[in-house]
């Protein structure tokens, strides 16, 4: 795979034609120490980041500040996305974030974005197959689909979906694709939990850090509360051991007491 050291370490803006071009053609790895995707418009269907491969692993990307008019900031049929923040995006068209195939999505971070103009949510998990696992989606406002739109039969574990609201301020976290409850849900954060099928989701407040939105504090209900066997394997999105405690925590970001010095960003 093509890999990324030392290029666009700090700032990078990827125009849209070139990134389609090298997502598509290459088994993109962006493994950088942070890249940034900052503050760009991009045109009628053109999308920021196209990933098709099986090997693809784009990591420590953070899309930010970015206004797309069709198709997705991040669009995914394969692949890996992992250790990102997408945060203050606007998507007039449909969706922000599609994920299709067999792509899989954890330890990130989705937040502050709006998709309102059109019908569309931010998070698009468009197939039966795609994996939505320990993200946090948060404070995002969507037209009628929320926050997470899923086909009933889509993978969503160890995530934070709350706080997030239709443009008249209404809660609306996700919906479901076709009718009945959506299946293969289990262990996330969110309201209403009703229609989900599986089991361990709860519907509290999951209390966030208010120095960083992602993080959560030592009375949060998602401390200890997730799916080992769900949960991806490595790092949080802060870089700081999964899992630490007796369970996964709930969310993109693992609860480490003060003291324990073990934070590597």
């Amino acid at each position: 795979p093509i890999i990324c050291t030392s290029i666009l370490r700090r700032i990078a803006v990827f125009r849209s034609n070139r990134s389609r071009q090298i997502a598509t053609k290459y088994n993109l790895c962006l493994r950088l120490p942070q890249m940034y995707l900052v503050k760009t418009r991009f045109h009628t269907r053109s999308r920021v980041l196209r990933i098709v491969s099986a090997d693809a692993v784009v990591s420590n990307v953070v899309f930010s500040a970015l206004k797309i008019y069709s198709t997705a900031v991040l669009q995914m049929t394969a692949g890996l996305a992992t250790h990102c923040k997408v945060v203050n995006c606007t998507a007039l068209n449909y969706r922000l974030i599609n994920l299709q195939g067999t792509s899989r999505m954890e330890n990130s971070y989705i937040g502050s974005n709006s998709c309102t103009e059109n019908p569309g949510g931010i998070v698009d998990l468009a197939s039966d197959n795609a994996i939505l696992r320990n993200c946090t989606i948060a404070g995002n406002r969507s037209k009628d689909k929320g926050a997470v739109y899923a086909n009933n039969n889509a993978f969503c574990h160890n995530n934070i979906i709350w706080g997030n609201v239709d443009p008249d301020g209404a809660t609306l976290n996700w919906t479901a694709n076709g009718t009945g409850k959506t299946g293969k849900w289990a262990s996330n954060c969110t309201s209403p939990i009703e229609g989900l099928a599986d089991a361990n989701n709860i519907e509290e407040d999951p209390l966030f850090s208010t120095r960083k939105p992602w993080r959560l504090t030592a009375d949060s209900p998602c401390c200890d509360a997730g799916d080992n066997a769900l949960a991806p394997t490595g790092t949080d999105i802060d870089g700081r051991p999964r899992i630490f405690g007796r369970r996964v925590d709930i969310g993109c970001s693992e609860y480490v007491p003060s003291g324990f010095g073990i934070f590597i960003r």
